[in-house]
């Protein structure tokens, strides 16, 4: 943490604090490094010629029972192609403002205005969708569309801890919704404010267009990364809830092909690298409006069934399909979340989340 000096409202400066924000001081966040994590290619941290460090989307908690009027804080975002979502300012589990960060690869600070509880309050700001930059299921690493919170001004910050953590491995089907900020109202936004009162932390592995066999790593690749971000939290129980395999199935053929079985193959091999003691939660893929054979003559179905035969100590099997998703009404696009299919999903994964 260092000082600056801002104008007072005299003669003499005020001095202003600065503590820039890495993955120590965020929750649930993982600095994405192939020093750490062996399928990472440190090369897609460069976007245009500036090296933006790269993370798991997390949150950044102000200190306990905030009475401040005003956050300040200062964050990036990578250029877009897919789409340039909303940081969420939260407090008390509420959302009371969005802050959309040009995808300008330069830090801006943002000064937002907040009503805390007349007691102090929880205040945190977390960050926004990520999405794979093409080319998608190539079988490598590849970079990462993002936004993060690089400083904050005006007080010290420690990454939250937690006794109890979730960790979500998925796609845009957890990370999407058709409501902004969609890290607010999409399903781990709402896991997070389901875990808020518990004293729990959501950490999120998810991010739009991933897959479990076309990203590079190996079933043991994703188990060390899920380790290694449960434990930022300091969490002696770890849930993880896997929601993943979609776009295996519909991103087929694309750049590379992966079948049902080596979907399978590899989430089993996450999930017997993982530790015994992990309760871990496969969710299925829900419905989709069109789920017919793929280039390789696999259906959407044939990807559940592979899923739904993963074994091991603490695995638990959910059906995507019994949630109740209806696709002509709970899905925006034939693929994403609404805000009712978003109830409805969270509401089917929730039980076995300890939720």
């Amino acid at each position: 943490m260092y000082a600056r000096f801002r104008a007072g409202s005299g003669s003499t400066p005020t001095v202003e604090s600065f503590t820039a924000i890495d993955a120590t001081k965020k929750g649930g966040s993982v600095e994405m490094l192939n020093s750490a994590q062996s399928w990472i290619n440190d090369a897609n941290r460069v976007w245009g010629g500036v090296t933006v460090r790269r993370y798991n989307k997390a949150i950044v908690r102000w200190p306990a029972n905030w009475t401040g009027s005003t956050i300040s804080f200062q964050a990036i975002n990578t250029p877009q192609a897919d789409a340039n979502d909303p940081f969420a300012v939260v407090v008390d589990g509420v959302l009371q403002a969005s802050v959309t960060a040009p995808a300008d690869t330069t830090w801006h600070r943002y000064d937002v205005n907040i009503t805390p509880a007349p007691g102090g309050s929880t205040v945190e700001v977390w960050e926004p969708f990520l999405g794979r930059n093409a080319p998608l299921n190539n079988d490598a690493d590849s970079k990462i569309e993002a936004g993060y919170v690089t400083g904050v001004w005006g007080t010290p910050i420690t990454a939250p801890t937690s006794s109890t953590c979730i960790v979500t491995v998925g796609d845009s089907i957890l990370a999407a919704c058709d409501t902004n900020p969609a890290i607010y109202y999409g399903v781990v936004g709402q896991l997070r404010l389901l875990a808020r009162p518990l004293g729990r932390l959501v950490v999120s592995l998810d991010y739009g267009s991933g897959t479990l066999c076309g990203d590079g790593y190996t079933g043991a690749n994703l188990a060390t990364l899920i380790q290694q971000a449960a434990a930022t939290t300091g969490a002696t129980t770890v849930y993880v809830l896997f929601q993943i395999g979609r776009n295996d199935y519909s991103y087929y053929g694309s750049t590379a092909t992966h079948t049902p079985a080596q979907v399978g193959t590899l989430l089993q091999a996450c999930v017997t690298a993982l530790p015994a003691g992990y309760l871990k939660v496969i969710s299925t893929p829900i419905p989709q409006t069109v789920e017919t054979a793929n280039g390789g003559g696999f259906t959407l179905g044939n990807y559940r069934t592979q899923e739904a035969a993963v074994t091991g100590t603490n695995v638990t099997i959910l059906d995507g399909t019994s949630y109740g998703i209806i696709t002509g009404t709970d899905l925006y696009d034939g693929v994403h979340l609404k805000v009712s299919g978003v109830t409805k999903n969270v509401n089917g994964v929730k039980a076995a989340l300890g939720l």
